[in-house]
């Protein structure tokens, strides 16, 4: 009787935390919705014209595109200025509100459950992870892709596209493994200084990934075969 009084209890606080919970959710979810409101106003209504005294100087777009082509060159800046604006803390807010509704704790859980190997847990928890991160982050993307699409900015394909976003998760994810296994090691492992080691070995890794890129870099440009 009183462990059943007990676990009573328990659902109720639960209960209580998650309703708790999705009231800041709710605020959060307002405080994106008015950012996002006045960004657009400011980038749509605000007068973002360049000052008088450049005007007629090398900065200024009319001496070198016709109307027409300011007009657009306008319209997609503020546009991709928008979604970027947006993405910044969208990234955050899906992050935030997984962890306030219990998503992230409930999926730790049947982490935990699946596999005792540690190294196994912080694969699957991380692929789960970027893979619901993803998800919701799709969409601000394909706006970002119509948009060039429909300025005549690029001519890919939405099939090529998808296989670009594929591709970059699956590289991403695999570092965030990396770096979520061996974070978790040393928090395990050094409990004190785990951030003096964790910063070490993050000197040698930024210059690989600087390294990677770059090499990246040139194959893609060879491949392509540019004249310059």
């Amino acid at each position: 009787m009183a462990k059943l009084i007990t676990l009573k209890i328990a659902v109720l606080v639960a209960k209580k935390e998650v309703a708790s919970n999705e009231k800041v959710v709710r605020w959060i979810l307002f405080i994106y919705v008015l950012y996002g409101i006045g960004m657009a106003w400011y980038l749509f209504v605000a007068d973002t014209s360049i000052p008088p005294e450049w005007k007629g100087t090398s900065a200024d777009p009319s001496t070198f595109l016709t109307p027409r082509e300011q007009m657009l060159s306008e319209e997609y800046s503020r546009w991709k200025d928008l979604l970027f604006f947006l993405a910044v803390p969208y990234e955050w807010l899906i992050y935030f509100c997984l962890l306030a509704l219990g998503v992230a704790k409930a999926l730790q859980t049947w982490v935990e459950r699946a596999t005792k190997w540690f190294t196994l847990r912080s694969v699957l928890y991380v692929f789960w992870l970027s893979l619901i991160v993803a998800a919701f982050s799709l969409p601000l993307n394909f706006v970002g892709y119509h948009l060039s699409r429909a300025y005549g900015i690029s001519t890919q394909s939405v099939s090529s596209w998808l296989k670009d976003e594929l591709t970059n998760f699956f590289v991403d994810t695999v570092l965030f493994m990396l770096i979520a296994t061996v974070l978790y090691w040393l928090l395990r492992r050094f409990e004190r200084r785990w951030w003096l080691y964790a910063w070490v070995l993050c000197v040698p890794f930024m210059i690989f990934l600087c390294s990677f890129s770059r090499f990246t870099e040139k194959t893609v440009t060879k491949q392509k075969r540019f004249p310059f």
